[in-house]
């Protein structure tokens, strides 16, 4: 994605633009620039902040599928070989946005 002032500064330069009034033009969107870069900046540490968040929800969630499928496994295996586990030693179903246990139906 092309920064946003290299987007801006393209306006500044050719003919019937604001740039083309003067060089006291320049000196007065310098600060104007500075701030989109500074945003800039912000915007892009939030993306960062976010991938980081989003990588390791998947990570807990990638944790919990293996929790759940080997629980399922054992399952399926003492079915097999005629060994019947408690239901309690299965977790309860979650939720998918917040990777809480799932209100109970009521």
């Amino acid at each position: 994605m092309r920064p946003l002032n290299t987007l801006l500064d393209r306006f500044r330069r050719g003919v019937a633009v604001p740039a083309a009034a003067g060089d006291d033009l320049a000196a007065e969107l310098a600060p104007v620039f500075a701030s989109l870069e500074r945003f800039e900046e912000e915007a892009a540490e939030v993306a960062r902040s976010s991938a980081r968040r989003a990588e390791d929800r998947l990570a807990e969630g990638r944790e919990q599928v293996a929790r759940i499928s080997a629980t399922w496994r054992e399952t399926a295996e003492a079915e097999r070989t005629g060994r019947v586990e408690p239901a309690s030693t299965v977790e309860e179903p979650m939720a998918p946005e917040s990777l809480e246990p799932a209100p109970e139906a009521g």
